[in-house]
């Protein structure tokens, strides 16, 4: 065949040997986003708080010792999507020795909380309204917040809204 020919079909056969590789590698790699397999495994002592907002969040309530103090610890996980629920109850847990009730939770669509059907519902203000109403759920008048990267913008939005429910606040690495 002529040389242009020749050059053609290199180039289409390069392009459909692409093609087939990303296929593959899509296939069988990428879980569709409705995959279980995504979800991590449960963490000792973890449950469920059913908001209003229509969130189903994943949390672990590590227990105040001794004569407990009546403002609690929220964290809120950096990201957004980076919760390590076990690590962060074993270490802001610590806490509690101290007498404060601490709350570790997966912000929605991370983590074992629920996922969003619609994407463009990952909002601040969502985020915000979840924390509102886990402060309602868990009766507390005041939070102690601490808020790493994206938590850390969670909490400042948090407290400009919501100000008079906040204790205090530590950001670190606020995004």
């Amino acid at each position: 065949p002529p040389p242009a020919r020749r050059q053609r079909l290199r180039t289409l056969l390069f392009g459909v040997g692409t093609v087939a590789v990303v296929g593959a590698f899509a296939a069988t790699a990428l879980p569709p986003l409705d995959d279980p397999r995504l979800l991590p495994a449960p963490v000792s002592g973890q449950q469920f708080w059913q908001l209003p907002t229509g969130s189903s969040i994943a949390y672990v309530r590590v227990t105040a010792a001794g004569h407990p103090h009546p403002t609690p610890v929220i964290f809120l996980h950096g990201g957004p999507g980076v919760p390590d629920m076990a690590g962060d109850s074993r270490y802001f847990g610590n806490l509690a020795r101290d007498g404060f009730d601490v709350y570790i939770y997966d912000q929605v669509g991370t983590g074992r909380s629920s996922r969003l059907a619609d994407p463009r519902g990952y909002t601040l203000e969502r985020d915000v309204a979840d924390l509102e109403e886990i402060r309602r759920t868990i009766g507390a008048e005041r939070m102690i917040l601490i808020g790493h990267s994206n938590g850390g913008m969670i909490a400042a939005a948090y407290a400009a809204v919501h100000g008079q429910h906040v204790a205090a606040m530590v950001l670190s690495s606020p995004g």
